[in-house]
């Protein structure tokens, strides 16, 4: 375990503007932080921590974070790479770590209460602290079920003398005896993936099912189904389908690198951000759209792309915004973003912040239950970033946060 290297400094509001009402964890120098009742605290010393969560009731924070010898662990393959990443479960209140998981990657939250899913390889761990058990083998991704009874698992199609087989989905039960249950017990097939996906007149091979994400409702399940990891740099496409595992729907096409398909907080209405061709090609054909089901509707406007997004509630985004322009080696050619609030019912787009010369605002989060906007204030090639925060109007903008980046945000009760 690393010992916690943890300097504390005060974090205030300005004169006349309100705190930020949330727990916020966010990275700075490659560690985490977390920002909390006036306090910003230290909690990783390596810096190379990445992949933090907060628990359900926001007691807990999980992160992963790079363990041995780093200088050699971007030299492993992905399936080598876990030996090198340990997760570790942080105590805000108490100030302290509490558990060091090894060789693991991955980690996620039940939706109720303290345990902790996470990966080791392709086998699929669960912990509550008293006992730990492998519940699951030959996991590629994983998602839980809304209601913390069990998980749905991915395993990736496979290379055979006739092609590439689509990815497979199973659900798992978990047993009220699961720390001493086979990991086999309750696993059932869910949905075969067809070998391809057809979308707008050719084929897509479906290799991989991934950020498996419900519907507020759970009558939906989204995902990211991807070919093969070269061809993954370039087209994807987003899929829904039904809870029974009945209806397949496959919506648009998607790059990794823009955005994360995203459910309205309590609607079935699915955003993502369209569009094929890798990032470095241009600033182009990256369209925010909106999948109430079954209605679709664009909300991009002509001759600008959207960069990534956040619901305020069910009728608004947020959206980091660039006019299109064709990719250029030099940086300083780059279009740098402005945050848009879009109204998804109307259509009605309104600017709300206005970012300096030399800088852009990126990674909007809405923070819903005190109606405040967080984001990323940062100049090219990720320099001289800082948290940013707003009333939803984009009134009362201030920084926040210095050297500060990839705010996570838990938004219940901060204490």
């Amino acid at each position: 375990m690393t010992a916690a290297v943890q300097p504390v400094y005060s974090v205030h509001a300005a004169p006349g503007h309100r705190p930020v009402q949330a727990k916020v964890a966010f990275f700075r120098d490659g560690n985490v932080w977390v920002a909390m009742k006036g306090k910003e605290v230290q909690v990783s010393a390596s810096g190379y921590a990445t992949d933090a969560a907060w628990s359900a009731d926001g007691k807990l924070l999980a992160y992963t974070e790079l363990a041995g010898d780093q200088s050699q662990a971007h030299m492993l393959e992905d399936s080598e790479s876990e030996a090198y990443h340990r997760i570790e479960i942080y105590d805000p209140d108490a100030g302290k770590t509490i558990h060091t998981i090894d060789s693991s990657d991955a980690p996620q939250w039940s939706p109720k209460g303290h345990r902790l899913a996470y990966k080791s390889g392709s086998v699929l761990n669960l912990t509550d602290w008293e006992h730990t058990a492998n519940v699951a083998i030959g996991v590629d991704h994983y998602s839980w079920l809304p209601d913390g009874s069990g998980f749905m698992l991915t395993h990736s199609g496979e290379l055979t003398p006739e092609g590439w087989t689509g990815a497979r989905l199973y659900t798992k039960k978990l047993p009220m005896d699961w720390a001493s249950s086979n990991y086999a017990a309750n696993v059932k097939s869910f949905y075969p993936l067809p070998n391809e996906l057809p979308y707008e007149g050719s084929n897509m091979i479906a290799v991989y099912a991934s950020r498996l994400a419900y519907s507020p409702s759970g009558r939906w399940l989204s995902m990211v189904v991807s070919p093969t990891a070269s061809w993954s740099m370039d087209s994807n496409l987003v899929c829904a389908i039904d809870a029974d595992g009945e209806r397949l729907q496959v919506l648009g096409e998607l790059i990794l690198d823009v955005g994360q398909p995203k459910w309205a907080p309590g609607k079935d209405t699915l955003a993502y951000i369209a569009g094929g061709g890798r990032l470095v090609f241009g600033f182009k054909n990256k369209a925010l759209k909106r999948k109430s089901f079954p209605v679709f509707r664009p909300l991009t406007p002509p001759h600008y792309a959207d960069l990534e997004f956040d619901w305020m509630d069910d009728r608004t985004i947020y959206a980091s915004r660039v006019r299109e322009t064709a990719w250029s080696n030099d940086p300083d050619k780059h279009p740098l973003p402005v945050l848009y609030a879009v109204d998804t019912d109307s259509g009605q787009q309104t600017q709300v912040t206005e970012p300096p010369a030399g800088s852009g605002d990126y990674a909007p989060i809405a923070i819903r239950g005190s109606n405040q906007l967080l984001w990323v204030r940062m100049g090219r090639e990720n320099k001289q970033a800082s948290i940013w925060v707003a009333n939803a109007d984009g009134s009362g903008a201030q920084e926040w946060l210095k050297n500060a980046n990839s705010p996570v945000v838990y938004q219940g009760n901060s204490g």
